[in-house]
C-alpha cells in the first residue's frame, strides 16, 4: 500500500471516493478506478504510527457511538504525522440534517471537538482523548440548508510527553 506520493485517507468514503486518497469504508462502494480498503474504522486503521499526511472524515463521525468516536479520533491521532491535518465535516446538532438520518448516533456543537484540543480548558486527558490542536472550525450551509454542517481542521499535538507514543 506504500506509494511515492503523500499518503492521504478518506474515511467513510461511501459512494464518493477521492482520487489520490486511500478510500476506506466498511463496504466496497463498487466505484472503479479508486484505491479502496474495506474496513470498519471502529476496529482501527491499518496503518503505521505517524505514516499519514492527511485524513478526511466527511459525514462519517456522526455514525459512531461515543466509545467508537473516541477510539477513531485516537486512531487518527496515532497514524497522522505531526503538524498534518484531520479535516472533519459533521452535522450541526441544531439542524434537521443531523437528526433526519436514522443512522446518525450523535450530533456536534461548535465546541464538541474542543474537548480534544490540548489548549482548551475543556481538554480532559482522563477521558482518554489524545491531544490535538484545533486549527479552525466554521459553521456551514449544505445542500440549501442554513448552518447544517460544522467543518473542523485539527492537527495532532505530539510534543513533550506525547512525542514518543
Amino acid at each position: 500500500m506504500e506509494t511515492d506520493h503523500w499518503k492521504k485517507l478518506n474515511l467513510g468514503c461511501g459512494v464518493t471516493p477521492l482520487k489520490d486518497y486511500i478510500n476506506i469504508d466498511w463496504e466496497n462502494p463498487g466505484v472503479e478506478g479508486f484505491e479502496f480498503v474495506k474496513r470498519d474504522i471502529a476496529r482501527g486503521l491499518p496503518f503505521d504510527d505517524n505514516s499519514i499526511d492527511e485524513i478526511r472524515a466527511i459525514s462519517v463521525l456522526e455514525h459512531l457511538d461515543s466509545d467508537d468516536f473516541t477510539f477513531v479520533m485516537n486512531e487518527c491521532w496515532r497514524v497522522l504525522k505531526e503538524e498534518k491535518h484531520l479535516m472533519v465535516k459533521v452535522p450541526y446538532w441544531k439542524s434537521e440534517a443531523c437528526w433526519r438520518d436514522p443512522t446518525h448516533r450523535r450530533g456536534f456543537s461548535m465546541g464538541t471537538l474542543r474537548y480534544f484540543d490540548q489548549n482548551s480548558i475543556h481538554h480532559y486527558p482522563t477521558y482518554g482523548f489524545m491531544p490535538w490542536n484545533v486549527v479552525g472550525n466554521q459553521l456551514m450551509d449544505s445542500r440549501g440548508e442554513k448552518q447544517s454542517l460544522i467543518e473542523w481542521v485539527l492537527s495532532p499535538y505530539k510534543k513533550g510527553k506525547w512525542a514518543n507514543l
